[in-house]
Parts: structure tokens; sequence; C-alpha cells
């Protein structure tokens, strides 16, 4: 068996990003906290760790410090909590997931039927459906079958 490595590998320009900026807000000494893990890599996981890096699911649970928003972005009500809270935010969302909740959003403010391809559940279409709250997501070939025709 022939084994082919990719020239490129490790991680997207977004998640690189969102660690730098991860880092570099734990060497301030101040509490910080990822609003979810920013990469399910257990490594990077264990190294922010060793950083005092705290993740948390919702903002509430910090009191004090830095929250991070990883890279998949969060739906505009959790940024307004982080406001709200006092605490300082740091917005590591990608800049492809930026424009993608732009469009989500401009789309919905359009009038049109948002559908979201992806798991529920993700962090990713969350964040989206947090622009377009009456969009549908759609999991798999057969859902998509089985959407109605629409006009928008």
């Amino acid at each position: 068996m022939e084994v082919l490595l990719a020239r490129e590998n490790g991680f997207c320009f977004g998640v690189k990003k969102a660690v730098e900026l991860t880092e570099a807000a734990a060497e301030t000494g101040r509490t910080v906290h990822n609003l979810g893990q920013v990469v399910h890599n257990p490594k990077i996981s264990e190294r922010l760790g060793a950083l005092g890096v705290k993740v948390i699911k919702d903002p509430s649970e910090a009191k004090e410090g830095i929250v991070v928003i990883r890279a998949h972005g969060v739906p505009p009500e959790m940024r307004a909590k982080i406001e709200a809270q006092g605490l300082e935010c740091i917005d590591a969302t990608c800049s492809l997931v930026l424009r993608a909740q732009r469009f989500t959003k401009q789309l919905a403010d359009e009038g049109y039927h948002v559908i979201i391809l992806g798991t529920p559940e993700h962090p990713e279409v969350v964040g989206l459906l947090g622009f377009a709250p009456a969009a549908t997501v759609v999991e798999t070939k057969e859902e998509w079958d089985k959407l109605p025709r629409m006009k928008k």
C-alpha cells in the first residue's frame, strides 16, 4: 500500500488565527475563557488548558476576564450576552464564517427562506441560525429531497 501525504496539512487559517488569539490572550495573565473548544484537537486543547484557558459553554459561566469566540462564530445573542456582562470579547470568528453570517442575514432580511446544509448541533450551524432563525437545516440527501418547493 502506498501512503501519500498532502502537500498542505494542519489547521485552516481560521483555526490558526483563533489559536493564536487565544494564546495571546492567555499571555496577558488575565482569566481567559474559550466559548467552546477552539478546535477538536486534544493536543491543542491540552496546550491551551496548560496556559490556563478555560472552556465554557455559555458566557454566564465567566465571571471575569476575557471571552474568546472560536473560529466557528456564535449567534448575535451570544455576543450580546458577553457584552452585557461587561467581559472583554475577542472575536476569533473565521473571516469565511463572518462572510457566511452576513450573507445568511442578508438573504433572510430579503425574505428568502434560508437552507443550511450541515449538522444542526454544529457550532457554525448554530451561529448561522442566529442570523436566520426561520432557516431550515438539512443534514442528509433524504431531507433535501423532502423539502417543499419555495419561491424564494
